[in-house]
């Protein structure tokens, strides 16, 4: 019998250990690149995405004078004048808080109407309409790019919105005073300063800046067809009214303020996300504080990080970033989202509603994609809102015409061809719908302003006329407000 060798186990230490280690000092190793990497990364802005942005706005509007600095000027000159102006006052409080509304109120406060005057004649005296009469002459309105002193976009404050409100409101109000005096020339001028200010900030290439534009619009808009049915004012008048509101149209691309938003996001993105140099990184949570992230939504109560309920993140959060979606693809998500969009924004309304946005995708976005989740905006509702605004300037462009057709002819229009070609082209269009306006004379009396003129509204059914009483706005709800029709006139009860 012959001896054999026993054959020792495969798995012997000496055998074992090598690998063990390897795979051991593999791991140390890369946990310790990973903590170094998490304590000394930082995000690599590179982008001015700012400048691209005013490149945006100014490829979009009209060539020629730019008044956007005649406008600055104008508010320096109210915040020059304000305090001495708030200190006459006796409650103190600054131009700012005038509310200009008061005097549209049926029994508004006379001392407060008596303010009011006031501070109209102190911004008259002081040249602040002049300057804006100056900037009413130009073509466009290029401001500077929008910058944050802090560094990301998101970050940006828009100063001067609140003052050009201001101003747009304090217009308003001198041509609802010069239209009851009778003085023309100075309602029309008023008229033309207020929605120039509009249209500059329609051109402009942040949303919210386009907003605020289409807000002043629409109040200047409301108080002279209150104006005009109520007092008889001449047809050459009724003309250059027309005129100031048709430059309205087209209002700035609301496609070049959804792009901006897309700059901005991906702005947000360059100071959020590291840089591996290859247009890659990962999500950096010692920036979230810094960029201004930290307060919106619940990003700070992540309840399976260690780090939950702080208002910042140490460094070494950093290494928590591998989890959640890298750069490229939070890129990626936020691209398709705004490219979704910009085709819906091009789109008409009928267009629009036989093919919706389909949003599964980004309602259905997972905890990897945090930064996508709290600031993707609502742009489905500024597309909407578009179409209420496009309506309400299109259904006083109607309006006007109508009075000045009253007032050259002595009667109304039999039907809205009847303005056809003297007054107007072609008819303007309700983003509502297809047969356009609705218009039912119903009187030749001047004081009942007989005639009823209409939008069906979002439902796309003619109500009669039916409008909300307490928001008229109502009836441009795609929510579940039915039944409702945005009426720019109606003949006054008792007067038919």
């Amino acid at each position: 019998m012959s001896d054999t060798k026993q054959r020792k186990p495969w798995f012997r230490p000496r055998n074992v250990f090598p690998p063990v280690l390897a795979v051991v000092l593999t791991f140390v190793g890369w946990l310790t690149y990973l903590v170094y990497w998490a304590l000394t990364v930082q995000p690599n802005p590179s982008v001015d995405y700012a400048k691209q942005m005013q490149a945006l706005s100014i490829d979009n509007q009209p060539k020629g004078d730019n008044g956007w600095p005649l406008l600055m000027q104008a508010l320096s000159l109210v915040r020059e004048i304000e305090e001495p102006l708030s200190r006459e006052e006796e409650s103190s409080h600054r131009l700012d808080y005038l509310d200009f509304g008061i005097i549209y109120e049926p029994n508004a406060d006379e001392n407060e109407i008596v303010k009011l005057n006031r501070a109209l004649k102190k911004l008259e005296s002081e040249g602040v309409f002049d300057l804006l009469a100056q900037a009413a002459e130009c073509t466009n309105a290029v401001g500077p790019p929008r910058r944050s002193e802090t560094g990301p976009l998101l970050n940006v404050l828009l100063p001067e919105l609140s003052g050009l409100r201001l101003l747009a409101y304090a217009r308003i109000a001198s041509m609802y005073f010069a239209i009851a005096e009778g003085n023309n020339d100075e309602a029309i001028k008023a008229l033309d300063e207020t929605l120039y200010i509009a249209r500059s900030l329609a051109y402009q290439p942040i949303l919210v800046e386009q907003s605020v534009g289409q807000e002043i619009a629409l109040k200047a808009c409301k108080r002279l067809r209150n104006a005009v049915t109520r007092r008889d004012i001449d047809q050459p008048t009724l003309s250059r009214f027309l005129a100031s509101c048709r430059r309205l149209l087209p209002l700035g691309s609301l496609t070049i303020g959804i792009e901006s938003e897309r700059l901005l996001f991906h702005d947000t993105i360059q100071y959020l996300f590291s840089d591996n140099g290859r247009g890659n990184g990962r999500l950096l949570f010692s920036q979230l504080d810094d960029v201004g992230i930290m307060n919106i939504g619940d990003i700070s109560d992540m309840s399976w990080s260690p780090f939950g309920g702080r208002q910042s993140f140490p460094a070494i959060a950093n290494v928590a970033g591998i989890a959640f979606a890298d750069r490229k693809e939070t890129a990626g998500v936020v691209d398709r989202y705004f490219d979704a969009f910009i085709h819906q924004a091009k789109m008409s309304r009928e267009q629009r509603l036989a093919d919706p946005f389909d949003d599964n995708e980004f309602r259905q976005l997972n905890w990897r994609h945090p930064i996508p989740k709290l600031l993707l905006p609502a742009i489905a509702r500024a597309i909407d809102e578009r179409d209420g605004v496009e309506c309400q300037i299109a259904g006083t462009i109607l309006m006007l015409s109508i009075e000045q057709y009253r007032a050259g002819s002595g009667h109304y229009p039999g039907s809205l061809t009847d303005l056809i070609p003297a007054i107007l082209d072609e008819l303007p269009h309700d983003p509502y719908s297809a047969e356009g306006f609705i218009y039912r004379k119903v009187s030749e009396n001047l004081e009942s302003a007989g005639y009823f003129l209409y939008s069906v509204g979002a439902d796309g059914v003619d109500n009669d006329g039916t409008m909300s009483a307490d928001n008229p706005s109502d009836a441009f709800s795609t929510d579940a407000n039915v039944g409702l029709d945005y009426v720019f006139n109606k003949p006054r009860p008792g007067k038919w």
